[in-house]
């Protein structure tokens, strides 16, 4: 770099942008039924940038296990996760305008 500044050029890393699209996702309602974790991936790589790696169905569990105001349902075959949001945080009113990130 010619300033002699080392690092990443500005803006949001990988794990960000996930994650706020995540949020918006939920904003969005996308959550209101059940949803696979292969449909939420596509959703959040609609956002990645081309070059960069993009999320499986797989990976993106751990992404949405931090939002407490989803809950999830794994089909019997133990592989297929289905997300959806809590009915009690459905409303951002009664969550003071969190989205459950723990």
């Amino acid at each position: 770099m010619a300033d002699g500044k080392r690092g990443r050029p500005a803006g949001l890393n990988r794990k960000s942008i996930i994650m706020r699209s995540i949020e918006q996702l939920i904003v969005d309602g996308f959550f209101k039924t059940w949803r696979r974790s292969s449909e939420v991936a596509e959703q959040i790589n609609n956002n990645i940038p081309n070059h960069w790696k993009q999320l499986s169905g797989k990976s993106c569990c751990w992404f949405l296990k931090r939002f407490g105001a989803l809950k999830h349902e794994i089909i019997p075959n133990g592989r297929i996760k289905k997300w959806k949001q809590r009915e009690e945080n459905i409303n951002d009113d009664n969550n003071g305008g969190k989205l459950g990130v723990s």
